[in-house]
């Protein structure tokens, strides 16, 4: 009979054993970190090496630098010569004469200036095996000529050639341009690089002609060849406009030519608008870098290209056994070291940062309760015991809201009694006299009780507020009369706005004993309500004795050098306590007075619109 294969059933993850979870773990871990760890390894090597290689590279151009700028020298002081030489100034100084004729120079200058002129050309053109031509003209025609090659004989504007316009550019200083062609010259199948210069009267200083000094690229080539170059790197020279000049010769590790691949789009990626550095480009499939440098004298660039997976390779090779090596003794350590200390520290420490976090006010954390084990039990405790705290802290929380919502009615109830005798009083007196004015005063005084009862409620309309205090300085004006004269005014859109009851009156109160009250003939107060973003302002002015900065500050800490007999009841610091109570400190109000000269009072308020927004951030 065959046997039946067994069927291996595999538990999920979170009913293994914390002992299992944790290897588990552990052993992932380790994995990442060390793949992570060689890749960092591996860069950071890398970058170094790509520095060094940089770094040898910029000292073999800064040295193919300073040849160039003393070979450029070199040329400059040939043609430096031809310029203050006897012979050649005379002969020039006739030859210009019988420019506008295209006069033949043989029948025009003087035969032994000229002989003696020419040997100094071939002298030069002799003495060194770079230059193949030297030749002087003026704007019109050819004044001198030596060279290995033929000249063709044409008449032609030669001011009009890149070489002539650079050399009157710079204004008596050697320039070289090329790689160029002359169509003057014969026999010089490749492109050609010059020197030139303008030349100078040496008696009045005009300019009577330039001269033009052709060179080959010789002893650059040789100089090139010389430069010692590593992991078949190449150096070669770009002109300013990035026209390929001369290069290393071709070797076996690295047979790409630069004379076939400076495009100008791919040199552009390269340099830029730098002067100097380094880049990475992929051409023919395969990515080389570039180190480069810019000469001073003519803008050319000297540029090294090296293949770049090559000392990558080996950069790879030189550290991969030492790499492996030193992570497998660190994977077996960690493996170890976690093996006896993370299957227990790692589930306590979630637990611990749990902990810690209902430890700092966040009662509404939970701790995840992932399996069955112990761990998971504890946490199971943790959070019964969480939820616990937090149904006795809503407790705590409406007992607490139940006790402000009392002191704040305490506080608003504290209506002095004195200020409700002396105005009968006074509507006595005026129903004894027929003054007329005991109608509005009455009126004035039920709406005042009207709106301080408002039936309970604690908050109330801004217009209902400023109601209630145009009521109280009614009350108050015909009391005091001709004492003092009153202006309300509101904002457009700030009379629907909510606040709590009570609050400005108080103020206006203080306004009338302590600032006008004293003061020698009548004053006036302003009350303005605005809204400015998020807040209402509401400010209350008056021009009467006015008080210290001292009082100013002693007005919101105590009530009791400001207490009036005769008024509401209400003081300053309490409206004051009231407002930071009910929305926080960030509110409340702000004297400003000056001695004889009055007073203002600034109460910031939230901008409350709605009885839902009311009862959402305010209750």
């Amino acid at each position: 009979m065959m046997k039946k294969l067994r069927t291996v059933r595999v538990k999920p993850y979170k009913q293994w054993r914390l002992k299992n979870k944790v290897l588990f773990t552990v052993f992932l871990l380790t994995a990442v970190t060390v793949l992570l760890f060689m890749y960092i390894f591996l860069n950071v090597f890398q970058k170094k090496m790509d520095g060094r290689n940089k770094a040898f590279y910029e000292r073999s151009l800064g040295n193919m630098s300073s040849y160039l700028s003393d070979y450029f020298d070199e040329l400059g002081a040939v043609a430096n010569t031809i310029n203050y030489d006897y012979d050649l100034q005379n002969y020039l100084h006739e030859a210009a004469k019988s420019e506008p004729n295209y006069a033949d120079t043989s029948t025009s200058a003087n035969m032994r200036d000229y002989e003696l002129a020419m040997q100094a050309f071939s002298s030069s053109l002799n003495d060194r095996s770079d230059i193949t031509s030297i030749m002087v003209f003026n704007q019109k025609r050819l004044l001198l000529y030596r060279s290995i090659y033929t000249y063709y004989s044409i008449i032609m504007d030669y001011s009009s050639c890149n070489w002539y316009q650079e050399a009157v550019r710079h204004n008596g200083k050697a320039v070289i341009t090329g790689p160029q062609q002359h169509e003057f010259i014969h026999g010089n199948s490749g492109n050609t690089l010059s020197v030139s210069r303008t030349i100078y009267d040496s008696t009045d200083g005009s300019m009577i002609g330039v001269v033009l000094v052709d060179f080959n690229t010789n002893k650059i080539q040789e100089y090139l060849n010389e430069i010692s170059t590593q992991d078949g790197g190449r150096v070669c020279i770009l002109n300013e406009k990035g026209k390929f000049i001369c290069e290393q010769s071709p070797s076996a590790e690295n047979p790409l030519s630069m004379k076939n691949a400076a495009t100008d789009e791919l040199l552009s990626k390269i340099f830029g608008n730098r002067k100097s550095g380094s880049a990475l480009f992929n051409l023919y499939g395969e990515k080389y870098q570039v180190v480069f440098i810019t000469l001073k004298e003519n803008g050319w660039k000297v540029l090294s290209v090296s293949p770049y997976q090559v000392y990558q390779k080996t950069t790879f090779e030189n550290i991969r056994d030492m790499s492996i090596l030193f992570l497998l003794l660190m994977l077996i350590i960690l493996i170890g070291l976690n093996w006896v200390l993370t299957r227990i520290v790692k589930p306590v420490k979630k637990l611990q940062v749990t902990m810690d976090a209902a430890d700092t006010g966040n009662l509404n954390i939970r701790a995840e309760v992932e399996s069955s084990d112990e761990i998971g039990e504890l946490a199971e405790s943790f959070n019964a015991m969480l939820e616990r705290i937090h149904n006795l802290k809503e407790q705590v929380t409406q007992e607490q809201e139940g006790k402000r919502k009392m002191e704040l009615q305490a506080l608003q109830a504290q209506i002095n009694p004195h200020f409700l005798y002396n105005t009968l009083d006074a509507i006595i007196w005026m129903a004894e006299t027929d003054d007329k004015g005991i109608v509005p005063m009455t009126e004035a005084l039920a709406n005042f009780f009207r709106i301080s009862l408002n039936k309970g409620k604690e908050f109330i309309r801004v217009k209902g507020e400023m109601s209630h205090v145009e009521n109280y300085l009614v009350i108050q004006s015909m009391r005091y009369e001709k004492k003092f004269t009153f202006q309300i005014q509101m904002e457009a859109g700030v009379e629907e706005l909510l606040t709590i009851k009570l609050i400005i009156q108080p103020i206006v109160e203080n306004c009338i004993y302590h600032g006008i009250k004293p003061k020698r003939g009548p004053g006036k107060i302003q009350v303005h309500a605005v809204r400015e973003g998020v807040y209402l302002i509401i400010t209350v002015e008056d021009d009467g004795v006015g008080m210290s900065q001292e009082r100013c500050e002693q007005i919101l800490k105590s009530d009791e050098a400001f207490e009036n007999s005769s008024g509401s009841g209400i003081g300053i610091k309490n409206v004051n306590e009231r407002i930071k109570l009910r929305f926080g400190k960030s509110y409340g109000l702000q004297y400003e007075s000056k001695l004889g000269e009055g007073t203002r009072v600034t109460v910031t308020l939230p901008v409350i619109e709605t009885k839902e927004m009311m009862e959402e951030n305010w209750l």
